[in-house]
């Protein structure tokens, strides 16, 4: 009888360049396949929240609550202003807030109806509450890789009532809080397209340094 003798474990840093690349070729497209998943995933909280916002805003609008802060009017003001003045001009901008929000709506506030009714200012809101939403729902997912806690995550901000008036109004808020949570969620996407190997490399130092003083400190206990 002869003996076959069992075949040695695979070693990976052992495998030819053609393998290796066929991996990475697959590990890839199971990444992209997910992400297409989870960009749907978000887009579709993000045209829920859309929704929701664009009903909230019409409730508020038939309150007569749309430009009842006195900075909802300020901000029309500042972007009318930059056109319809006596000196037009970039100068016009200066005021205590940042002028993104006023140079998206410098063009439709010069029409007398968007500027009294600050309708246009209200979908850029509408539309920087949908982004959000979307932003922390992409955040929680990308670290959970849960679409519950994602949802829930995102219903906590959007069903928020101070946020649901905020993005029913011409103010600058809703914004503010669209681009750094989106800023946020491409700074997680980035770290995630990242080699993992670089990762870990980069992770070693600190990883070290973290275990370095409790090596120490069980060296010293007394009776070592």
């Amino acid at each position: 009888m002869v003996i076959i003798p069992a075949a040695a474990p695979l070693d990976r840093s052992e495998l030819w360049p053609f393998d290796r690349l066929r991996a990475i070729l697959s590990a890839v497209e199971g990444w992209r396949g997910k992400r297409s998943a989870r960009r749907a995933f978000v887009v579709a909280v993000a045209l829920a929240a859309g929704c929701g916002g664009a009903l909230a805003a019409v409730h508020y609008h038939r309150l007569g609550l749309t430009l009842s802060h006195y900075d909802a009017r300020g901000h029309l003001v500042v972007a009318r202003r930059i056109v319809d003045n006596i000196t037009p001009g970039w100068q016009q901008i200066g005021a205590v807030w940042l002028p993104l929000p006023h140079l998206l709506n410098a063009a439709p506030v010069q029409i007398d109806f968007f500027y009294r009714t600050g309708a246009s200012a209200v979908v850029i809101s509408i539309l920087s509450f949908a982004i959000a939403s979307g932003a922390i729902a992409w955040i929680v997912f990308a670290i959970t890789d849960s679409r519950l806690a994602a949802v829930a995550a995102a219903a906590v901000f959007a069903f928020n009532p101070n946020v649901l008036y905020l993005q029913s109004t011409p103010m600058t808020e809703p914004l503010m809080l669209a681009l750094t949570l989106l800023g946020v969620a491409l700074l997680i996407e980035w770290a995630a397209l990242r080699p993992s190997r670089q990762r870990l490399q980069a992770g070693r130092p600190a990883q070290q340094a973290g275990c370095w003083p409790s090596r120490v400190s069980r060296a010293t206990k007394p009776g070592r």
